[in-house]
């Protein structure tokens, strides 16, 4: 894994943990709730944009695979996936 790849797993695991924390939105309308304390299969965090300007980075796990995708908020940003950090320990 590159170390942008590194980084961009582990903000997200960091923003993960305190999405979790201070989460308190539903679940999307198109999934079924898991049972209490499970999270559903797509998990979603936005981190805030930076202070200095710019846009807000959105971060997309699929629970059930590991593939991570990120993009920013920006209007014409396309999907990147970062890939699945269980991939690489295989």
């Amino acid at each position: 894994m590159s170390t942008r790849s590194s980084v961009l797993v582990s903000a997200l695991l960091v923003a993960s943990i305190m999405g979790a924390a201070w989460s308190t939105s539903p679940p999307a309308a198109a999934e079924e709730p898991g049972p209490a304390g499970l999270p559903t299969r797509y998990q979603m965090e936005v981190v805030p944009r930076p202070p200095s300007g710019g846009y807000s980075t959105v971060f997309l796990v699929d629970t059930t695979t590991g593939e991570c995708w990120y993009r920013s908020a920006a209007p014409d940003d396309k999907w990147t996936s970062i890939g699945s950090p269980a991939a690489g320990k295989r």
